[in-house]
């Protein structure tokens, strides 16, 4: 079954996190766009033959049009996987976006594009989960923002990636999406933990190394899909394993 995110603010206060959800449920559909806050310079997401544009170039018609059929087709993609709980055929994505089939195989060349399309998109409209936990904060609680932070992230963009890894998982695109965003989260944590980081006694990329495979997109997808964590549960999990690497 199919989750739902939602976005989530952290103070140097800890806040009381809204009530967890035990069951899984589908992704927002809306999301406001937020600047991204990493410590290096904030980067773009790749643009290849499955980038998704955002704004439609208004120096020629023809051009606009095209754009907005590309986004019309991954939003299309998106809402069939969280609909349906499974992969999108090209008569789902075609007719829940008001297009002719062949408008997928002309902007993507088939589904598997279009899936590596909407991985990127659902990074970027996710993107704003991911802001930097300030590190003066005391370490439980930014151990314990963590977790919440990778639940709200995971839990919206986890049935996309879920999908593309089953039709697409060799597939070169993906493979850079993919390495892009483990880059974007490794920078997160490495911002949230630098004291941490800086103290290490031992190499601080093999800690690095650790917090990542605490937090990271596998180890949600192996609590959530193969040991039968509810959302809330394998947040506590995260919070659990990485409070055992630090403290």
């Amino acid at each position: 079954m199919f989750r739902e995110g939602n976005n989530v603010e952290f103070m140097t206060t800890e806040r009381a996190d809204r009530t967890a959800h035990s069951g899984r449920s589908n992704s927002e559909t809306a999301r406001g766009a937020a600047p991204d806050m990493r410590c290096t310079s904030p980067g773009q997401i790749p643009h290849g033959s499955t980038s998704v544009p955002f704004h439609p170039s208004s120096l020629d018609g023809r051009i606009a049009k095209g754009e907005t059929t590309r986004y019309s087709l991954v939003m299309a993609c998106i809402e069939v996987i969280e609909r349906r709980a499974t992969v999108p055929t090209k008569a789902q994505v075609a007719d829940q976006a008001g297009v002719s089939v062949r408008m997928i195989h002309y902007h993507f060349r088939g589904i598997p594009g279009l899936l590596i399309a909407a991985v990127e998109l659902q990074v970027d409209r996710h993107r704003s989960d991911l802001f930097v936990i300030p590190n003066k904060a005391p370490l439980q609680m930014r151990i314990e923002a963590l977790g919440r932070q990778r639940r709200h992230y995971f839990e919206g963009t986890g049935n996309t990636f879920r999908v593309a890894g089953i039709v697409a998982p060799s597939h070169t695109g993906l493979e850079q999406v993919l390495v892009s965003h483990r880059t974007l989260l490794r920078d997160k944590l490495a911002c949230s933990f630098a004291p941490e980081l800086d103290s290490c006694d031992a190499d601080s990329s093999r800690l690095l190394d650790m917090l990542e495979q605490a937090s990271g997109w596998d180890a949600w997808r192996s609590l959530r899909d193969y040991c039968n964590h509810t959302a809330y549960s394998a947040e506590q999990s995260v919070i659990r394993h990485v409070t055992r690497i630090l403290c």
